[in-house]
C-alpha cells in the first residue's frame, strides 16, 4: 500500500510539471503569434505609406489635398506615445473621391480595430509613424523623408512587453535634377 501511494505521488508531480510546462509551452507561442501579427500590421502600414507616396504628387503627399485627406506634413498633430516629443500619425482606409478608397495618413496611432482586420490582435499593442527629419534635414533634402514606424506589444503571459521599429527613406519618384545643378521636386 506504501509503494501504490509513493508511485501515486510520483506520477502526480510528473503530471503537475508536464501541465505547467505545457502551459508554459502554450503561452510562449500566443505570445510569439500576437507579436507577428502586430510587426505585420506595422509593415502594413509602411507598406501604405509606400502605396499614399506612390498615387500622389510630392505637394500632396507632404500637404493633402484641400480638406480631402491630410499629408505627412499635416497629419502627424498627435503626440507619440513612445516619445511624446514626436508626433504620430497611421495609415487607413478612406473614401476620397467619389468611388476611391485609398489609404491616408491620419492623426494618431493606430491601437484598435485596424482597418482590414476583423479583430485588434493584441489589447495594449501600439503602432504609429513618425517622420525621422528634422527641418534642417528637410531644407537639405527636399525630396525623400525617413519614416520611422514604431510598435509596442504589451506583455503577454507573463513575457515582458516588446518594442520594435521600421525604417525607411520615400524619395519623390517624379524627382528631376535641372542641367543648372539645382533640385527640385515635382
Amino acid at each position: 500500500m506504501i509503494e501504490v501511494a509513493f508511485a501515486l505521488a510520483i506520477l502526480a508531480a510528473v503530471l503537475v510539471g508536464a501541465s505547467v510546462v505545457a502551459s508554459l509551452a502554450f503561452r510562449s507561442g500566443q505570445t510569439a503569434r500576437e507579436r507577428t501579427q502586430v510587426s505585420d500590421l506595422a509593415q502594413q502600414q509602411m507598406e501604405a505609406l509606400r502605396s499614399f507616396r506612390d498615387n500622389h504628387t510630392w505637394d500632396e503627399f507632404r500637404g493633402g489635398n484641400s480638406g480631402t485627406y491630410a499629408g505627412v506634413d499635416t497629419a502627424g498633430a498627435t503626440p507619440c506615445t513612445f516619445d511624446a516629443a514626436k508626433h504620430c500619425f497611421h495609415m487607413e482606409l478612406k473614401s476620397t473621391a467619389a468611388g476611391t478608397t485609398e489609404w491616408v495618413p491620419v492623426a494618431g496611432p493606430l491601437g484598435g480595430p485596424a482597418p482590414g482586420v476583423a479583430a485588434w490582435p493584441v489589447a495594449g499593442a501600439v503602432i504609429e509613424i513618425w517622420a525621422d527629419d528634422g527641418a534642417a534635414a528637410l531644407a537639405a533634402r527636399p525630396c525623400d523623408y525617413d519614416f520611422e514606424a514604431h510598435y509596442s506589444i504589451p506583455g503577454i503571459g507573463g513575457s515582458t512587453s516588446a518594442q520594435n521599429h521600421i525604417r525607411t527613406r520615400l524619395t519623390n519618384l517624379r524627382y528631376q535634377a535641372p542641367p543648372a545643378g539645382a533640385s527640385v521636386c515635382l
